[in-house]
């Protein structure tokens, strides 16, 4: 088989076996009420509205995260060994780490059930990240910047203005828990089941139909599935799950040299999930098998677009690709651009959805000059300037198949030839 043989082989492999990765989608809630009074434990307070993540973080997500920023190296340790080993640990990796052998995850013992239990074994570095990865569209998006600034230094690590995916203040962690909604003076409650008695620590979906129920103070020695406690059901006023007990949650607020948890887990007491009860001890390095992470975003006057890449794509050397984002969609209005990325290099904004870039533009705009696999993804933004990243598809250059086209021409030949013998015979 020679070099030819080889590639053609290489690419057929790839188009038989590429999958594409799935995108990370959370499930928000809206905190309104803006400039409400604080609690009488000085916390609280928020000034604007935004979003919260109904539920927290899943392995499922996480997995996501880890296919697509440490297959190849884990350069910021965003994979623990004890997602693995320990028992409330759901990911597993398999694999070597290289190029030729990338590290797969996948849930815990082919269980696809861990996919929907919080993940855990996680940093406040590793919260941040996910963060940014989330605000810079996914994929092959950056986990250094985007979100937040100077990951992994306490005195100068901040949220950014225009983050669009963040973890969220102690303050709105704390008001989308515990503040009773519906004007700026309503009141707090003192656990976030809209109680202000304890909630009963039971397995779900709980029968506390009175102050809630929740998994903690190690009674199932385990975390449970997100949004498992729906006898209530027992969410806070603003509709999360699970702000008290299942897994601590980071928070931003810096506390000294600690970075702050908030709302108890499954192996602690439950006075923890009170309101007045603050987890501060904890540097933003330390992972444990019940510590995870809550998300959280700006509140939008609509909803954004979703965008679709379309794809994948596959072209010969030389030849022209038509790029097809009309799956894009806007639920309250329009899109009115489509700016497509290959490989991390930005195209010119289009106002139409499909785009059709020469040979000669890939290279002037994209830099491909060489066949190869590329990594192809899409912003669109609407009428209200709101945006969304698709998910990465791929596109796939193959050289011109002259091998290939040898051996049909030969095929052909010996057909020929077998077709005019004297006395033809079946093949073998």
């Amino acid at each position: 088989m020679d070099g030819r043989e080889r590639l053609a082989l290489a690419v057929g492999l790839v188009l038989a076996l590429c999958v594409a990765a799935q995108a990370v989608t959370i499930e928000w809630v809206t905190v309104g009420d803006a400039s409400n009074n604080p609690d009488d434990t000085g916390y609280g307070t928020v000034d604007h509205d935004y979003r919260i993540g109904k539920y927290e973080v899943t392995c499922g997500q996480y997995r996501e995260f880890l296919n697509a920023k440490a297959a190849v190296g884990d350069p910021y340790g965003l994979y623990n060994s004890k997602m693995t080993t320990d028992a409330r640990g759901g990911i597993q990796r398999t694999g070597s780490g290289t190029v030729g052998d990338p590290w797969v995850y996948s849930p815990k013992g082919g269980d696809a059930s861990w996919d929907d239990r919080p993940v855990v074994w996680v940093s406040g570095w590793d919260a941040a990240r996910l963060a940014n990865w989330m605000h810079n569209g996914q994929g092959s998006g950056d986990t250094e910047t985007g979100a937040y600034a100077n990951i992994g230094n306490q005195a100068t690590f901040a949220r950014q203005p225009d983050a669009l995916i963040f973890l969220p203040s102690e303050n709105e962690w704390y008001k989308a828990a515990y503040y009773k909604a519906g004007g700026t003076d309503a009141g707090y409650w003192e656990y976030p089941t809209q109680s202000d008695h304890q909630p009963t620590v039971q397995a779900p979906p709980g029968t506390d139909l009175v102050n809630g129920s929740a998994n903690c103070n190690m009674e199932l020695w385990n975390t449970t599935q997100i949004g498992a406690y729906t006898a209530k059901p027992s969410t806070s006023a603003y509709g999360t799950f699970d702000q008290g007990g299942n897994v601590w949650e980071w928070h931003e607020t810096a506390i000294t040299t600690s970075y702050g948890l908030r709302g108890s887990s499954w192996g602690y007491v439950p006075s923890a999930m009170a309101a007045a009860y603050r987890n501060k001890y904890l540097a933003p390095t330390y992972e444990g098998y019940a510590v995870g992470i809550r998300l959280a975003s700006p509140a939008f006057a609509g909803d954004p677009p979703v965008a679709d890449a379309g794809g994948a794509y596959h072209l010969l050397t030389g030849q022209s690709v038509m790029l097809d984002g009309s799956a894009s969609a806007d639920p309250d209005g329009s899109i009115v651009s489509w700016q497509w990325e290959i490989d991390g290099a930005a195209g010119p904004v289009e106002t139409l959805s499909i785009a059709t870039y020469s040979w000669a533009q890939l290279h002037a705009l994209f830099g491909i000059s060489s066949n190869g696999v590329y990594d192809v993804r899409v912003e669109v933004t609407d009428d209200q300037g709101l945006t969304d990243w698709s998910q990465v598809t791929t596109l796939t250059i193959a050289p011109e198949p002259t091998t290939l086209t040898l051996l049909v021409l030969g095929g052909l030949g010996l057909l020929r030839r077998r077709r005019g013998a004297s006395q033809p015979r079946e093949l073998a």
